[in-house]
């Protein structure tokens, strides 16, 4: 004697977006600048490469999540980066990571140096003879 079984359910399911995705592929980084600028003299705009549709966009510096400051900032779209006037703080590595529902992916990192730039002094050092003018 077999045991009774249940008659097999069958609905109807409409679909009306199906989206198959692989993964997303590794983004770059193109910068405006050398990787070595100038302290409150230049600014950098990196921008992150992708090849890949229907991303989101975000930046990492030095391992952290990107905080937007009053020199740092991003545009609508998270793909270019202001960074204008550098500062001391800003140097490091910078990656930007694309990903979607189904992946994610990190650049390769830019590594950012910037260089101290001493303060000017307001008073020039005149010599005459043996008179010192400040």
């Amino acid at each position: 004697m077999r045991p009774p079984s249940a008659r097999p359910h069958r609905a109807h399911i409409p679909w009306q977006w199906l989206l198959l995705t692989g993964p997303v592929v590794q983004p770059s980084i193109q910068a405006s600048a050398s990787n070595t600028v100038t302290e409150q003299k230049d600014c950098v705009v990196p921008t992150c490469l992708t090849s890949d549709t229907g991303t989101s966009i975000q930046w990492t510096f030095s391992d952290h999540s990107l905080q937007v400051t009053e020199n740092v900032r991003l545009s609508w779209d998270h793909c270019m980066l202001s960074i204008d006037p550098i500062r001391r703080e800003n140097s490091g590595e910078g990656q930007c990571e694309v990903s979607h529902a189904a992946s994610s992916c990190r650049s390769e990192p830019l590594t950012l140096t910037v260089k101290h730039q001493p303060p000017q002094s307001p008073h020039k050092l005149v010599s005459s003879k043996s008179m010192l003018f400040l």
